[in-house]
C-alpha cells in the first residue's frame, strides 16, 4: 500500500514538471510564430485576429539583476508602429495590468522582452516599422507572435 501511494505521487510529480517544462518552452517557441524583423526596419506580416505579441529580442544573455529579476530593456530610442490593411494605427498595450507590467526571458545566447500586444481586427498583411538606429545593440530584432 505505501509503495503504491509513492509510486502514484512520483508519477504526479513527473506529469506536473512536464506540463511546467512543456509550457515554458512553448513560450519561447511561440515568440516568433508569425515574424521577425530585424531592427531597423520594416516589413509586412500576414497577421491573424485575435491578440497578437510584439517582443523585443537581442542576441546576449543578461544576467540577473536583483531580485531575481533580468537586468535587461528596451533601448530608449524603439519605436515600433503596426499599421492594418486599412491604414489603421494598431495600439500596443503593455504587458500587466493596464500596461505596468514586465515580460523578460532569457535563453542561450538571447534575452527577450515583451513590449506588449495589440489587439488584431482584421486579418491580413500588416506593416511594422521600427525605423531608428539602435547604436550599443546586439542583433536587434522584433520577434511577431502568440
Amino acid at each position: 500500500m505505501d509503495t503504491a501511494l509513492i509510486v502514484a505521487a512520483v508519477v504526479a510529480f513527473l506529469v506536473l514538471d512536464g506540463f511546467i517544462l512543456f509550457a515554458v518552452l512553448r513560450r519561447h517557441r511561440a515568440a516568433d510564430d508569425h515574424g521577425v524583423l530585424p531592427l531597423p526596419g520594416e516589413a509586412t506580416i500576414h497577421l491573424p485576429a485575435g491578440k497578437v505579441s510584439i517582443v523585443y529580442q537581442e542576441s546576449k544573455r543578461t544576467s540577473g539583476g536583483g531580485d531575481d529579476d533580468i537586468d535587461f530593456y528596451a533601448p530608449a530610442g524603439l519605436e515600433v508602429t503596426i499599421t492594418s490593411p486599412s491604414g489603421q494605427a494598431l495600439e500596443i498595450v503593455g504587458p500587466g495590468f493596464r500596461g505596468m507590467g514586465s515580460s523578460k526571458s532569457t535563453g542561450p545566447g538571447f534575452s527577450r522582452l515583451k513590449l506588449g500586444s495589440i489587439q488584431v481586427t482584421e486579418a491580413g498583411p500588416h506593416t511594422i516599422s521600427a525605423p531608428a538606429e539602435l547604436p550599443g545593440t546586439v542583433d536587434p530584432k522584433l520577434l511577431i507572435g502568440k
